[in-house]
């Protein structure tokens, strides 16, 4: 059997703002979800509702030593249709989605971080939802 962790509802703070929201979901083999990592996953994903619907589902090649797929589908009408077969960021992606701000004023590591990104001139990307953020990024 397999183990699912998700949240159906990521950014539901955004809803009724109309914003795009989504869900975000990992799937481990076996029972049991305390004390395994992300590596342990067979598949983990994330979907985004909005003007447009769209699901990316990232799982292992099945080869040893190949590199992740990770497609994107999007729901057309009442179709889904594969947009992406391999679905990466780009190496010269210059965005940032940091979440919490707030937290910077608390962690000194993580308000160095936001500094070097703006000092390198990346662009901010912040709705309040993490799954429409991440994807942006996309």
């Amino acid at each position: 059997g397999y183990s699912v962790a998700f949240d159906p509802v990521d950014g539901s703070s955004i809803y009724p703002a109309n914003w795009s929201v989504g869900t975000i979901f990992g799937i481990w083999p076996g029972g049991q979800l305390l004390g395994r990592c992300g590596q342990d996953q067979v598949a983990a994903g994330f979907s985004v509702f909005g003007p447009r619907t769209v699901i990316v589902i990232a799982r292992p090649s099945g080869s040893a030593g190949g590199e992740p797929v990770v497609e994107e589908y999007t729901l057309l009408g009442t179709q889904w249709t594969r947009t992406c077969d391999h679905l990466r960021i780009p190496a010269n992606k210059k965005t940032f989605a940091p979440a919490n701000l707030r937290a910077a004023s608390d962690n000194s590591a993580y308000h160095d971080l936001m500094l070097a990104w703006m000092a390198d001139k990346y662009s901010l990307r912040y709705s309040g939802g993490l799954v429409p953020d991440v994807y942006h990024i996309f």
